[in-house]
């Protein structure tokens, strides 16, 4: 029941407390002991929202991805083909196999993923199928911007299904550069 419900879930947030309830445990720290066995199988991942402090991380929902997309898709639950959600999957993958830590940001907004080097963050991408609609794009682009400005960076990513551009954003005096990018494109270059 577990693996079902995190393979339905790729990419969401979850908590423990939330899991016990879904799948009728009595004990969070039973299933915080289970997602453990799993990501030690290498089976799926949860990734920690960042914070400076340990504590709000530990205690903070997670995000969870899985190693094997066809798993995910075949063994979990979907109303719709949640074409964004495996896409973020996809990027989550790539940035474990360039090395990256990998968090995602949440205060006001949300940032699919920071990403760590050497203890600093050293980027931003956001994930989504297409910008085409002017609600996702001020959504995506308010997610980075807002992840951008905390860790002192001067340019993030967008990652979608075919969408190129580039162009600036002006906040509270700062000019942003914003990469949308491609999948395929960002797989190949770098």
């Amino acid at each position: 029941e577990l693996i079902y419900y995190l393979a339905s879930n790729i990419g969401k947030e979850i908590t423990f407390n939330s899991l016990k309830k879904s799948i009728g445990l009595s004990s969070a720290t039973t299933v915080s002991n289970y997602c453990s066995y799993l990501q030690a199988a290498y089976l799926c991942f949860l990734v920690n929202r960042f914070d400076y402090s340990l504590k709000i991380q530990f205690l903070s929902p997670k995000k969870v991805y899985f190693i094997d997309q066809a798993m995910a898709i075949s063994v979990g639950f979907r109303a719709t083909a949640d074409e964004g959600r495996i896409l973020e999957n996809i990027v989550f993958l790539e940035l474990l196999r360039r090395k990256y830590e990998v968090y995602y940001h949440r205060q006001v907004k949300e940032c699919d993923f920071l990403l760590r080097q050497k203890g600093k963050i050293v980027g931003a991408i956001q994930v989504c199928t297409d910008m085409r609609h002017e609600s996702t794009m001020q959504r995506e682009v308010a997610g980075l911007i807002e992840a951008l400005e905390l860790h002192h960076l001067s340019e993030g990513f967008i990652i979608t299904e075919d969408e190129h551009e580039t162009f600036e954003v002006r906040e509270a005096g700062k000019t942003y550069l914003i990469k949308v990018t491609p999948i395929w494109l960002w797989l190949l270059v770098n």
